[in-house]
């Protein structure tokens, strides 16, 4: 399990929103941001995030 803080989420919702103009709730943001956090970690393994509705 990975621990995102939230004002992550919050800046992915709305670099999301700026940059492309996509809308997403917290929940989708939320595998987003957590690669973006610990991106070297796992840049040379498998990874996958879960969301769902």
């Amino acid at each position: 399990m990975i621990i995102v803080p939230e004002g992550k989420i919050c800046q992915t919702i709305l670099e999301l929103y700026n940059k492309d103009g996509i809308v997403v709730e917290p929940a989708g943001a939320i595998g987003i941001s957590a690669l973006e956090i610990y991106d070297k970690d796992i840049s040379e393994k498998y990874w996958c995030t879960h969301m769902w509705r």
